[in-house]
């Protein structure tokens, strides 16, 4: 018996939940963190085919790599922490990276983001047309960082090409949080940055149900061309009373709604 099927109309995560799938023939690919280990599955390795829970990848990165552009698939990360050490990178249109368990507005993810200690660059890149980040709890706290990057940047590349159609929805921002220690950090990221410039735009994008705390620069930017942008039902507040951030919301661009 197979232990994968392809998708056609339905995505069905774990705690029973389903949900459409967005592009009828879209594929899961699922990624599972260090110990994790199905029944009568293997370990998580990006030499396994990625297909079903018990067959899993080992790196987020190797999930978004195996996805088609266009065709709606999604990259299910199951329970776990998981360390970025280079930029994950989202380049195929229409994927959606989710938590594979279900996650509502301002709920903090069993699904863990966070980044080696010497790691100071963007964690998310999103750099393809609506691409959907859904569901992470991010702990990207660091006290020295190179300029001008971010947690989660929709549109990272110098190129003059716009994305449209961008959502992060239902994250948790723990910049408090240094590289998965417990210790609190001033940090020098900002967290969610919409468009790089006004000649590398971000469309119609949406930033929604996420918390943000302890930021030390912008919570969320929305920069200069990136019309359309959505920003809803966010909560945004420092947390940490000896570093203050810059701005909850710094809005650069025209056309955006909060």
């Amino acid at each position: 018996m197979p232990n994968y099927r392809d998708t056609n109309y339905h995505v069905n995560f774990l705690a029973g939940t389903s949900g459409m799938n967005g592009k009828p023939g879209g594929r899961i690919f699922w990624v599972g963190a260090s110990g994790w280990t199905a029944i009568n599955g293997a370990a998580p390795s990006d030499g396994n085919n990625g297909l079903s829970p018990q067959t899993p990848f080992s790196t987020i990165q190797k999930g978004l790599d195996a996805t088609t552009a266009g065709r709606g698939d999604t990259v299910a990360v199951l329970p776990g922490t998981y360390t970025v050490t280079a930029a994950l990178t989202m380049t195929n249109a229409d994927v959606r990276l989710c938590s594979a368990v279900p996650v509502g507005p301002h709920e903090h993810s069993p699904v863990i983001i966070t980044a080696a200690a010497t790691y100071d660059l963007n964690v998310i890149q999103v750099n393809a047309d609506n691409c959907i980040v859904d569901g992470f709890t991010f702990e990207c706290g660091f006290t020295t960082v190179t300029a001008n990057q971010e947690v989660v940047q929709l549109n990272s590349t110098d190129t003059t090409t716009d994305i449209y159609g961008a959502i992060v929805r239902n994250c948790y921002f723990d910049m408090t949080r240094a590289a998965g220690a417990a210790s609190a950090s001033d940090t020098d990221l900002d967290v969610v940055r919409v468009g790089l410039d006004s000649n590398d735009r971000a469309f119609n994008s949406r930033v929604e149900g996420c918390t943000i705390r302890g930021y030390d620069q912008d919570g969320i930017s929305i920069e200069a061309g990136s019309v359309g942008c959505e920003i809803l039902n966010n909560r945004i507040f420092d947390g940490i009373g000896s570093e203050l951030g810059s701005s909850g919301v710094n809005i650069k661009a025209t056309n955006a709604m909060v």
